[in-house]
């Protein structure tokens, strides 16, 4: 965000980090505290599918899971969301964009698994331009995971994301 909100490593720094789930070594993650802004406040850890980024067809997978957790004393309020081509500024079709579509969970101090299917993804409520039903997973640009709780402490772990449903 642009409020003030305060995540390492910083913009352009990320590397993984060592303690992944299940013996993985390494994992993405983040930390830091959000800004006392009201819904302006952010942070969020993303990854495009393709390099350099453009769409990429996600349609014959069912959804996506990862593997997360949070560390001690961190907001548990966690947000997976999918930029697609209605709501990614590069799809040229979204005029109130980056209202991804995406499913909100509550992290706890453990490892856990989360399977999420495409169909379960929601847009936030009333804003964004367009509004489709559904996302379109033919035309996926990454995964984000996001903080939005403003004045949060945050410690946020994430590993193994894969698409799920293969056929």
């Amino acid at each position: 965000d642009d409020v003030g909100s305060e995540v390492a490593p910083g913009p352009g720094n990320f590397k993984m980090s060592s303690g992944g789930a299940a013996g993985s070594g390494y994992a993405m993650h983040i930390q830091g505290k959000t800004a006392d802004a009201g819904d302006s406040a952010y942070v969020g850890l993303g990854v495009n599918f393709v390099d350099p980024q453009s769409v990429y067809d996600a349609s014959r997978y069912e959804g996506i899971s990862f593997v997360a957790r949070r560390g001690a004393n961190s907001s548990t309020a966690l947000r997976l969301k999918l930029p697609d081509g209605s709501t990614h500024p590069d799809g040229g079709v979204c005029t109130d964009c980056f209202n991804d579509f995406g499913v909100d969970f509550q992290l706890t101090e453990d490892w856990t698994r989360y399977v999420v299917r495409f169909e379960d993804l929601k847009q936030m409520f009333g804003w964004g331009n367009p509004r489709p039903e559904k996302v379109d997973a033919s035309k996926l640009f990454g995964v984000q995971f996001q903080v939005s709780q403003a004045g949060a402490d945050f410690d946020v772990w994430i590993d193994d994301v894969s698409f799920t449903g293969c056929p």
